[in-house]
């Protein structure tokens, strides 16, 4: 039986160490994908201004690294620590 499993049937909290052993045993990613439509093509084409690219993206529906992440630490399947280390800071 898993150290999670056992845990919960005990009642008792998973201990950091032991959280992360499971982890570890069904990694899964976590993504940043960008939809390309008619309106993103025009700022890619112009390759010069990134940040309003990632505000149309965002307002197109486009989720950050880190709220994927934030998403998936909610659901119990990872932690905010494992985020944190392979998601860069947003700007």
């Amino acid at each position: 039986m898993s150290a999670a499993k056992e845990a919960k049937q005990q009642d008792r909290p998973l201990e950091l160490g032991a959280f992360l052993r499971e982890l570890e045993k069904a990694r899964q990613g976590i993504y940043e994908v960008m939809p390309y439509t008619d309106s993103l093509q025009e700022f890619s084409d112009a390759k010069d201004d990134l940040p309003k690219l990632r505000r149309q993206a965002y307002q197109e529906g486009m989720r950050s690294l880190r709220l994927s992440g934030a998403q998936k630490v909610a659901a119990g399947v990872t932690t905010m620590i494992e985020v944190l280390r392979v998601a860069p800071e947003s700007k």
